[in-house]
């Protein structure tokens, strides 16, 4: 009789967790849909791209974005090394992209950057 309860108790339980973080993740999901509707550019003239590009032999990461690429240039450069911005450009980026087209540069040692070397130094090994 005790078996039996608690193998329903566990299946009860197992099923919450399931359930709990279903919802969390569907949640997290709706969350991320809602901040990328915000910080879409969808201006005609808009621009926003990331990609890697070559300084001094070495990969690195710029991203630009801005509601008009005829806008003057914002060039910012992280305090870096190990630490870049780019993730966190959406908390205080917005307002700036109306009136330039922002270069955010992930310089060497620092976010994109050091994943990718990080990456391909291990790989190597």
């Amino acid at each position: 009789m005790i078996g039996r309860i608690l193998k329903y108790f566990g299946i009860a339980v197992a099923c919450l967790v399931v359930v709990g973080l279903s919802s969390a993740l569907m949640y997290r999901k709706h969350l991320q849909h809602k901040v990328a509707e915000k910080r879409a550019i969808t201006s005609p003239n808009g621009i926003d791209s990331l990609e890697p590009v070559r300084i001094g032999g070495i990969d690195q990461w710029i991203q630009v974005r801005g509601q008009d690429v005829n806008n003057p240039i914002l060039l910012v450069i992280h305090g870096g090394p190990g630490f870049a911005f780019i993730p966190m450009a959406g908390a205080f980026q917005g307002p700036w992209e109306k009136y330039f087209t922002v270069v955010q540069w992930d310089q060497r040692g620092g976010g994109r950057h050091m994943r990718r070397t990080t990456k391909s130094f291990s790989a190597e090994q």
